[in-house]
């Protein structure tokens, strides 16, 4: 799209694609395209949360993004020289492979320099407007509504680079929608659990959500916490027994310092001096140091109480919904086939 061109800046187009390709390696790129790559990930763009899948080989690239909530789902598949010449047209060409592992990266988060976007037809008009306000009037969107946009963004130093890559609404039935909304919610419920889902039948470790602990992580800190605990009554123990020591030397020293002064040749209990003020002080010291120890000890088991109290709520909340949403998908796919079902019935009569 000549609209979504280069952002020039001081830096010469040539030098700052050379800069930028060292950070995608050609070598690795090709022996991945050459073996077939599969990605997937759930990302959310404009407050709307989709699931974006990318696969393909050394002949081309699949793109698939799904609205997570509703189950529409926009694809489409473009061979190597037609990704070619989409980076030709924006001033700042890239081979095929070089691509793949630009996109690769942006959807892994594995680089600052290229992120993705999706974008409607409307949006992506006024990002070329805001690109280049002066260029000519471009065609009406209306008919283009359905449609969606796969933006990858290059960024360099003086350079920025959006590689627009559109996509096809996929015409299905709203059974069928249903259906495939149905079998992925089941499949991330069945995660959520530790069933392990789909991905955990091809050999693939189950994705976890970053707000459920894993269950080998609770228990750890259950352990730690239960340790911290242990620690914590010992500790106080060790303060009290400290007290009373200190309080019985204190005591011993007053008794000794209310008796007469005797002479040095029939006194059997020495005055007092230095050596038991400087006792007593060094109990003192050991008690505030184990105060301190005590108080910290305190703090770290509420705050792992506090955050297993939130983990475990959080945890609980996700399970909910997700099962809420079960059970609404599964009503209304029930409903869909009741209706189908009167329907075939009356065409029959």
């Amino acid at each position: 799209s000549p609209g979504l061109g280069r952002q020039r800046g001081a830096m010469s187009s040539s030098s700052a694609a050379a800069a930028g390709d060292d950070r995608f390696s050609v070598g690795s790129a090709a022996a991945e395209t050459a073996l077939g790559f599969q990605r997937a990930a759930r990302r959310t763009f404009h407050d709307v949360p989709y699931v974006l899948g990318i696969s393909g080989d050394s002949e081309g690239l699949a793109i698939e993004v799904e609205h997570a909530d509703d189950g529409r789902k926009w694809r489409s598949r473009f061979p190597a020289r037609f990704i070619e010449e989409i980076t030709q047209r924006t001033g700042n060409a890239k081979k095929f492979d070089v691509f793949v592992r630009m996109l690769l990266s942006a959807l892994c988060r594995e680089s600052d320099a290229v992120y993705l976007d999706v974008l409607t037809a409307r949006d992506l008009e006024m990002l070329r407007r805001h690109a280049n306000p002066q260029g000519p009037p471009t065609t009406s969107t209306a008919g283009q509504s359905d449609k969606r946009y796969l933006i990858l963004t290059y960024r360099a130093e003086f350079d920025k680079v959006h590689y627009p890559l559109p996509l096809q609404l996929e015409e299905r039935s709203e059974a069928d929608t249903l259906r495939a909304l149905n079998a992925r919610l089941r499949a991330e419920l069945a995660e959520a659990r530790g069933g392990g889902g789909q991905d955990h039948a091809k050999g693939q470790p189950p994705a976890t959500p970053a707000h459920q602990p894993r269950d080998d992580e609770r228990a750890a800190l259950q352990r730690h916490n239960a340790e911290l605990s242990d620690a914590l009554r010992a500790a106080q123990r060790e303060v009290e027994a400290l007290r009373n020591e200190a309080r019985a030397a204190a005591a011993a020293a007053a008794a000794s310092a209310q008796q007469p002064s005797r002479s040095s040749s029939s006194s059997r209990v020495p005055p007092p001096g230095p050596a038991s003020d400087h006792e007593v002080q060094r109990y003192k010291e050991k008690i505030r140091s184990l105060q301190a120890d005590l108080k910290t000890m305190s703090d770290q088991v509420r705050e792992k109480e506090v955050r297993l109290k939130k983990e475990a709520e959080a945890a609980a909340r996700e399970l909910k919904a997700e099962r809420q949403k079960v059970e609404k998908l599964q009503g209304q796919v029930r409903r869909l086939e009741d209706e189908k079902q009167r329907a075939a019935a009356a065409a029959h009569r």
